[in-house]
């Protein structure tokens, strides 16, 4: 008979942490019938463990990381104790298995090897483990708004954080303003720290309020970024991550344009520049239009209902709130100056968000006016050159009819078109069609109805309260109806028999019961004027189809004619309309 060893391992632990220290013992007893000659018994380590120590005292061997026992012989019952430590190495995964092996080899009596043994033990690993996600609960912002930012630390392992960091860093778009958990928080430069304790496994978040500190740069890319750090039971750190999230800034941007009614005009004559303000920005905005004039030209009035100051030759508008994408049309009528010169002609823009964000500013074309002699004749010129006005309103008066023919190219039916409410000022305050085709600049073309009944009372009507009445080009009319704090332009086709007329004054009354202290007080929100636009149909006999919000319907019945016109052919019982010409007509105010 040989001898034969049995074998034995136990840990005092299961499971443990990295950093850890897990302790071993392991005997190796002959329970066969002779006995065992140079027994060696090994502990090879796992590659996730170190050797701390042993009893007794092993030999260890570092490139094959094992510890090893030797004993000439062990008799028959014969017994070899064994203790040794091990350490869980930091960063060890969570879940990973120690392997803790315990084997021996033997020879019998003679010096012949016999079969070697081995038995194994196992620890588990518990880690924690952190994705942390950084999210915003708005996508967009203004200037001065609170943002709410979430960040989401859920330990998915099964160990537990002896503590973790969450560093903050707001790149000067933000202000930290507080956190809703009840946290240690400290300030930090551009940012704040955020320090957690003990985070077993388990759902765990942060609520951070921040203020944005960013104005009049639309579209920015604010970024908001947080470092996170953790570290094991033991207080090995794990490798940090840094989740990273932006909000748009949202703020007005506005862009400035100008046109004028003539480049060239004599030293008697007036002119008109025409200077379009556009908020291209996604938040709404406030602004200044400032301007200082050359010599020579004066500034005789503008369009606007707009707050205007000036100090010498330099003259400024306040311009009030504009929403994203909205227009202002502003025209400033000139006298010339009174020698044969050039005047040049720039205006500046300032504006801001109204928040308390600094301001921007943002400068229009330069316009170069020439003034020259007028012609000499056996009648001495005048402050007004008549022939010119007249071609310069038909101009301007066509150039308004030319946007009406590209906007609304339809059959020269009789029937009303559109109906245009806005206010003294030029502002769009409601609007009902017949047609089909979606307008985008509606705000422009009312605009341009304000700037030309301007113009044409400056230059025919001075010192009387006569106003624009109507406008003619071909087939086309456009009726002009003023109130006391509006007024409506109707375009339409064919012969009104006044009844068309009468129904547009009396709509106008209406508003004016209605309406007139909410527009003599308007502060530009329209709710202030809901139900207006209801008022519109009563110019139709019937109420006019509505107009298709994307494309027309095949199915979609024509426009409702105006009663008060005849036939196609009773629209022409003044004569054949000029398709080419342009008419005005000028009615005393009522």
């Amino acid at each position: 008979m040989d001898a034969d060893l049995t074998l034995s391992i136990t840990a005092n632990v299961s499971l443990a942490d990295p950093g850890d220290q897990v302790l071993l013992y392991a005997y190796a007893r002959n329970l066969g019938n002779a006995t065992a000659t140079n027994v060696t018994v090994e502990a090879p380590l796992d590659p996730n463990s170190t050797y701390v120590w042993s009893f007794p005292n092993a030999t260890y061997d570092p490139v094959n990381r094992t510890l090893q026992w030797t004993v000439a012989s062990l008799a028959v019952g014969g017994r070899i104790d064994v203790v040794w430590t091990i350490r869980i190495a930091a960063g060890t995964a969570d879940n990973t298995t120690i392997l803790c092996r315990f084997r021996a080899s033997y020879q019998n009596a003679t010096g012949a090897p016999l079969l070697p043994k081995m038995v194994v033990t196992t620890v588990r690993v518990r880690a924690p483990v952190f994705d942390p996600q950084l999210r915003p609960l708005q996508a967009t912002a203004e200037y001065g708004d609170v943002v709410i930012a979430k960040l989401f630390a859920n330990n998915t392992g099964s160990g537990t954080a002896r503590q973790a960091w969450s560093n903050w860093t707001l790149g000067g778009n933000f202000r930290f303003a507080y956190i809703e958990e009840n946290l240690p928080v400290t300030n930090v430069s551009d940012g704040f720290q955020v320090t957690w304790s003990n985070l077993a496994p388990g759902a765990h978040s942060l609520t951070a309020h921040l203020v944005v500190l960013r104005g009049m740069a639309d579209g920015l890319s604010m970024t908001i970024q947080t470092q996170w750090t953790a570290t094991d039971k033991n207080g090995n750190r794990l490798v940090p991550s840094t989740p990273t999230r932006s909000v748009d800034l949202l703020a007005p941007s506005f862009t400035l344009g100008m046109t004028a009614s003539a480049v060239q005009l004599n030293t008697t004559s007036r002119f008109v520049l025409t200077l379009t303000i556009r908020n291209a920005g996604h938040a709404a905005g406030i602004g200044w239009l400032n301007t200082t004039l050359p010599s020579g030209p004066a500034f005789l009035s503008d369009n606007g209902s707009m707050p205007r100051s000036n100090q010498g030759r330099r003259y400024s508008w306040t311009i009030p709130s504009l929403a994203p994408g909205e227009a202002l049309l502003v025209g400033i009528t000139f006298g010339s100056a009174a020698d044969t010169s050039v005047a040049s002609f720039v205006f500046a823009l300032e504006f801001t968000d109204g928040k308390g964000s600094p301001s921007a500013s943002v400068s229009g074309p330069r316009i170069d006016i020439e003034f020259i002699a007028p012609a000499t004749g056996t009648v001495p010129p005048t402050p007004t050159d008549l022939a010119a006005w007249v071609l310069v309103a038909a101009a301007v008066a066509g150039g308004l009819i030319a946007l009406v023919f590209l906007w609304r190219r339809r059959s020269s039916d009789v029937e009303i078109e559109d109906v245009f409410v806005a206010g003294m000022g030029g502002h769009l305050l409601a609007h009902r069609s017949s047609g089909l085709v979606p307008y985008e600049d509606e705000d422009i073309l009312v605009g341009m109805f304000k700037v030309v009944q301007d113009f044409i009372h400056d230059a025919f009507a001075k010192g009387t309260t006569d106003q624009l009445g109507s406008l003619q080009v071909g087939e086309r009319k456009i009726i002009i109806e003023r109130g006391r704090s509006h007024f409506i332009a109707v375009v339409y086709c064919g012969q009104d028999r006044g009844l068309l007329s009468e129904r547009v004054r009396k709509v106008s009354r209406l508003i004016d019961n209605r309406f007139g202290m909410a527009l003599e007080n308007w502060s530009g929100d329209l709710d202030e004027l809901r139900g207006l636009v209801a008022l519109l149909p009563q110019i139709w006999k019937h109420q006019p189809r509505s107009r298709a919000s994307v494309k027309p319907d095949p199915a979609t019945r024509p426009a409702p004619r105006d009663p008060s016109a005849g036939p196609e052919g009773e629209a022409k019982a003044d004569g054949p309309a000029d398709p080419g010409g342009t008419e005005l007509s000028v009615d005393s105010a009522k």
